[in-house]
């Protein structure tokens, strides 16, 4: 990050984790599942969730689809936790799902195919619940001039550094994806088993649209967060303790301070060097302090029961973003080194989780098919948006011809026979308390 070219988006005030790692085991199907330790109770984050902090168009579904077997919270706030109305629903839910056995578990780590599967599914979202999909508000902002290409809008700082683009298509896309990491993590925002007495200065890597930064600041008001994106995409509404930076995360940081909490998710399509960015992380963490990275991997996995032939369209348009992301200098298996990676920079206590996220509501359970409903929509909208960028400036692909392979890709989407998922990582890790500054 040069400091010429941080730039600081205006203010506008406004109004704990799985600590062991876990062991995979196979189970008498030969399906892969994780079992964890139950971590420590003792000054444990909570994460509960306020209001505010929860995306518009999340906010009724999340209600109507609370774990109804959590007990009721106590209007005792437990140590650790932040303290928050008693007469708010959402927050006394989630305080109780993050006291509870439950929300240990990390949703997804195993997946197996639903052999009674419907649609039920699809019709308890209700066409009021998919409507809010395309209700967010969104930062107009003169900061920064846009670049357009192919019918989309692309930031214009450091243009070749991400190849997503931040139109309005994609900020609806990236709230989608929001909400399928608050089911992944029954509503906690990391793993990393933090102390609210201990942070005091968090950044959050790739902030997008800012809705882990507003609600990680809301929850922790005595901590001041920092959001970093190349685009200035975030809400005109913040928690006072909340700011965002234009940045590129490739670039030298150039903080005054350090974290105690660095935080990153979903930068594959923007990383290219990821020791570099253990290293600034290591360089800017105080001693004690935690980094949290959750990923995806390419290409699209899939169930191992021959419902995906290799030449099925999705698994196709996966592999060849496979290849030209590689073209770009983007490793998109990169997440299979991180533990090493973390590792040789000096971190300890490694914690990880491999959730997969099911295309559609093909496995058993209800949550598991919850997040697969939300997954296949966020999917059907980044099929597009990645493979025009990347196809037609790596691949020689025409706009045109691109369009029509996805006319194809989209179908397979459709289809309730074929068994996809995406093998998503997250890992986090400490830099030891006695560790050099």
């Amino acid at each position: 990050m040069s400091s010429s070219s941080q730039l600081q988006l205006p203010l506008h005030p406004s109004v704990a984790g799985d600590t062991p790692d876990a062991e995979a085991q196979k189970d008498s199907q030969g399906q892969q599942q994780v079992v964890a330790e139950a971590p420590p109770t003792t000054n444990a984050d909570s994460d509960a969730v306020a209001d505010r902090a929860i995306p518009r168009y999340t906010h009724d579904w999340l209600n109507k689809h609370a774990l109804q077997s959590q007990p009721e919270a106590s209007a005792v706030s437990q140590p650790g936790s932040p303290l928050l109305p008693s007469t708010n629903p959402l927050a006394a839910e989630s305080i109780a799902a993050s006291n509870s056995s439950a929300s240990n578990l990390v949703i997804g780590q195993s997946l197996l195919v639903d052999s009674h599967e419907n649609s039920e599914i699809d019709s308890a979202l209700g066409s009021e619940d998919r409507d809010r999909l395309s209700s967010t508000a969104s930062l107009n902002s003169t900061v920064l001039e846009y670049r357009f290409a192919n019918g989309r809008r692309y930031h214009a700082f450091e243009d070749d550094a991400y190849h997503l683009p931040n139109d309005e298509q994609e900020i609806d896309r990236l709230d989608i994806q929001h909400l399928v990491w608050s089911l992944t993590l029954q509503k906690r925002l990391h793993i990393a088993p933090l102390t609210s007495n201990t942070l005091h200065d968090v950044l959050d890597v790739g902030t997008g649209v800012g809705n882990w930064a507003i609600e990680f600041a809301d929850l922790h008001p005595q901590a001041d967060v920092i959001g970093t994106d190349l685009s200035p995409i975030q809400p005109a509404w913040t928690p006072p303790n909340c700011s965002f930076l234009i940045d590129n995360a490739e670039d030298e940081w150039v903080y005054e301070r350090q974290f105690d909490f660095v935080h990153s998710r979903m930068l594959l399509m923007g990383m290219h060097d990821w020791p570099r960015y253990f290293r600034q992380a290591w360089k800017h963490l105080r001693p004690g302090g935690w980094i949290e990275v959750q990923e995806v991997q390419f290409p699209v996995a899939f169930a191992d029961d021959d419902s995906v032939p290799p030449d099925s369209p999705l698994l196709v348009w996966s592999q060849r973003v496979r290849e030209a992301a590689a073209k770009a200098g983007i490793d998109t298996m990169c997440s299979t080194q991180f533990k090493s990676q973390l590792q040789r920079q000096g971190f300890v206590n490694i914690k990880e989780k491999w959730p997969k996220w099911a295309l559609g509501p093909w496995p058993r359970g209800h949550q598991e098919k919850e997040i697969g409903v939300y997954t296949l929509e966020n999917t059907k909208q980044f099929v597009s948006a990645i493979a025009l960028k990347l196809w037609t400036k790596y691949l020689d692909w025409s706009p045109e011809a691109v369009e029509m392979f996805l006319v194809e890709v989209r179908k397979d989407l459709d289809d309730r026979k074929k068994h996809y998922y995406w093998q998503m990582a997250i890992l986090a890790a400490q830099k030891p308390p006695t560790a050099s500054t």
